[in-house]
Parts: C-alpha cells; sequence; structure tokens
C-alpha cells in the first residue's frame, strides 16, 4: 500500500517536472513557501502525531501547476519526510513521501 502510494506521488512529480516551466513572482513565492511550511507542519503534528522541521520548499514546474513539496526532518532524529501542497486549491495536502 505504502509502495502504491509512494510510486504514485513519484510518477505525479515527474509529470509535474516535464510538463514545463512556469515562474511566481518573487513575493507570491515567499508568502506561497511560508504558508504552505505552515500547513505542512500542522499537517504532520496532526496526521502523523510527529514534530518536523521544514528544511525547503520546492515548487514544481509547468504552466498552471500550482503544487509544492514542503521537505521536513523530525526533530532530533533523521526521518525525512516530503509533504505535497496544492497551493492553487486552497493549501490542500496532496499526500506525503519518505525522503
Amino acid at each position: 500500500m505504502i509502495k502504491k502510494k509512494l510510486f504514485g506521488i513519484i510518477f505525479i512529480i515527474g509529470t509535474l517536472l516535464i510538463a514545463g516551466c512556469g515562474k511566481e513572482d518573487d513575493k507570491d513565492m515567499k508568502e506561497i513557501e511560508k504558508t504552505a511550511s505552515h500547513v505542512a507542519s500542522e499537517y504532520t503534528k496532526v496526521e502523523e502525531k510527529m514534530d518536523f522541521i521544514v528544511t525547503s520548499v520546492d515548487f514544481f514546474d509547468g504552466q498552471g501547476v500550482t503544487t509544492v513539496a514542503v521537505n521536513e526532518h523530525e526533530k532530533g532524529k533523521k526521518k525525512e519526510l516530503a509533504v505535497i501542497i496544492d497551493y492553487g486549491d486552497d493549501y490542500r495536502v496532496q499526500g506525503t513521501a519518505e525522503n
């Protein structure tokens, strides 16, 4: 089950990366990063029952693509997690993947 989810997420990410490139305004990108980081942190606290620290936010390229991956690591541990968020859909979490 987890392997199917991970494969699905990797497939979606690959498709989005191949789709092309589109850029957001720098000011908008900073606001998106801030909000997506907050959403990801809250999501992992509630759903994963763990406290993670955001390490980076990666924007997927493509015209009309509104998805980011918020990369996190668990406090005091080496476990890493990516939370996939669609900021164009009111910051809806699309899924997670362990790094």
